[in-house]
This record gives structure tokens, sequence and C-alpha cells, in this order.
């Protein structure tokens, strides 16, 4: 399944939902989204885009918090990554099994 910039102009609630339904949905998913905390809440795997070409591929735990690999790929990274870890650790995994796509213009 194919989802383009699925969370625009959600409001809390209706986001919220969206996460739930896109996590129980078995088949593969590729999300298009400018929404980087929204990929690293549902997306194990995150492919950025530079140019029309891939930039980068892999774990959105690692690529999302990267400063100088987001630099480079000309947004901004994730803030608060202390010592490999994300702050603010989630009590239960709410990731989708499935790559986003980053689009960058």
């Amino acid at each position: 399944m194919l989802f383009d910039g699925s969370t625009a102009f959600l409001d809390p609630k209706a986001r919220r939902n969206l996460i739930q339904l896109l996590g129980k949905l078995p088949h593969t998913k590729l999300i298009a989204t400018h929404g980087i905390a929204f990929a690293l809440e549902v997306c194990d795997r995150t492919i950025l885009l530079k140019d029309g070409r891939v930039f980068a591929d892999g774990p959105s735990s690692e690529l999302l918090y990267d400063e100088k690999l987001m630099d480079d790929c000309g947004v901004e990274a994730i803030p608060g990554h202390k010592n490999g870890e994300p702050r603010g650790t989630r009590t239960r995994d709410t990731r989708i099994k499935s790559p986003v796509l980053y689009r960058l213009s």
C-alpha cells in the first residue's frame, strides 16, 4: 500500500487513529512524508531522497538522528539523541515494519 502525505491536515486524534490503523494493516506499506517525527514513530526503515535519488537507506532510529547526514541532505535531524538512544523511551513499540520514503526538494 502507498501512502502520500497521509498526516497532512490531521488533528492529533486523527493522527493517532491513523498510526493505529497503519499498525494493524498486514500489507507492506510505502509512506511518503515530510514528517520526520511521524516517520520515526511508525517506521523501522527510512529511505532519504535528495535530487530525485536515494541519498541514504537504513534504520529510522539511526538516520533521522544523524545530524551530519540529515544536514548533508538539507533537513534538520530530530534533536535529543543521547548515547545512541532516542530521548523519551516508549513503553511499547508501535512502529510499522515498513519503509518510509522521505522526499526532499
